[in-house]
């Protein structure tokens, strides 16, 4: 992939945050995050050239459906992938119009990258 695509990474874990930043900077992309709900609406609001978001809605300061919902209303068209511990306690589809779910583990992170590779590809082939 090349530097075209930026996209956000969001979760309470700086490590976490940490990893996947460097794990997508080897693949080419340009990478923002965020630790708070609130930083991540501020950043979908405010980056108009943001192509996705990779999000643990787990986050400290707001509910997971606030999130969502704040998300799919100001960005619709932006894909997110969810990286979570559980994909039972919120149906995440109901909010994003755009939508993957990755499941934290151990290998989770060739996941990640093969889906979000996946995503933005079909995204540029649908432009």
């Amino acid at each position: 992939m090349s530097s075209e695509y930026t996209i956000l990474i969001a979760d309470r874990n700086s490590h976490v945050r940490e990893f996947i930043k460097r794990e997508m900077t080897k693949e080419g992309f340009r990478v923002l995050q965020a630790e708070k709900g609130k930083d991540v609406i501020k950043m979908v609001y405010q980056c108009f050239s943001l192509d996705l978001v990779l999000l643990d809605p787990d986050l400290p300061d707001m509910e997971e459906t606030v999130l969502l919902k704040k998300i799919g209303d100001r960005f619709p068209s932006v894909p997110v992938v969810i990286h979570a511990f559980d994909s039972e306690e919120t149906n995440y589809f109901l909010y994003l119009k755009q939508a993957a779910f990755v499941e934290k583990g151990g290998q989770s992170i060739e996941v990640l990258k093969k889906v979000v590779i996946e995503i933005l590809e079909a995204a540029k082939l649908n432009l």
